[in-house]
């Protein structure tokens, strides 16, 4: 999840453009955060969606990295990409719901070494925030044993800055 609340405390300190950077970046990273992967970005997809040159791109980076909100690492040469380490406020990269939000263990049917997940239930951050050491207090729900069309429930990656309680 993105801790809005906590880069928002920032701004007596940080730049407003370094902050919604910061925002973006996550944004961005959240389909590999979600999948498991280390997440990667180049300084050419950074300079198309930041819509500028290189060496802006790497004044920014050096923004983030200097307000502590990035720790990634680059490798160069041909088709050169970041490594993305940690990222926001607190350096956390994984999805992670507050306390109050209910987790969800979600329904899926193994066969084999894979999982096939019902309809919104794959990418599902209640779900996928069972992976991660659920902080003291935190509940957990029995999914819906009937869903039409969508899970009212469902926390999908793009919701992630607006989840509600439940």
């Amino acid at each position: 999840m993105i801790h809005l609340s906590a880069l928002l405390a920032l701004r007596a300190r940080v730049p407003d453009r370094t902050l919604l950077d910061c925002i973006e970046l996550l944004q961005w990273l959240i389909p590999d955060i979600h999948a498991g992967s280390t997440p990667k970005i180049t300084t050419a997809e950074l300079m198309s969606r930041w819509s500028c040159d290189q060496p802006t791109v790497s004044r920014r980076i050096a923004a983030l990295r200097k307000h502590q909100l990035l720790n990634a690492s680059l490798r160069g040469g041909r088709g050169a990409y970041w490594i993305v380490h940690s990222v926001g406020a607190g350096g956390v990269i994984s999805p992670s719901l507050l306390p109050y939000i209910v987790r969800c263990p979600g329904v899926g049917e193994q066969e084999g070494h894979e999982w096939f997940w019902r309809e919104g239930c794959d990418d599902c951050v209640r779900r996928l925030d069972l992976f991660n050491e659920a902080p003291p207090g935190s509940l957990t729900m029995t999914p819906p044993p009937i869903i039409a069309l969508e899970c009212e429930q469902r926390i999908g990656p793009g919701d992630l800055l607006s989840t509600s309680p439940l």
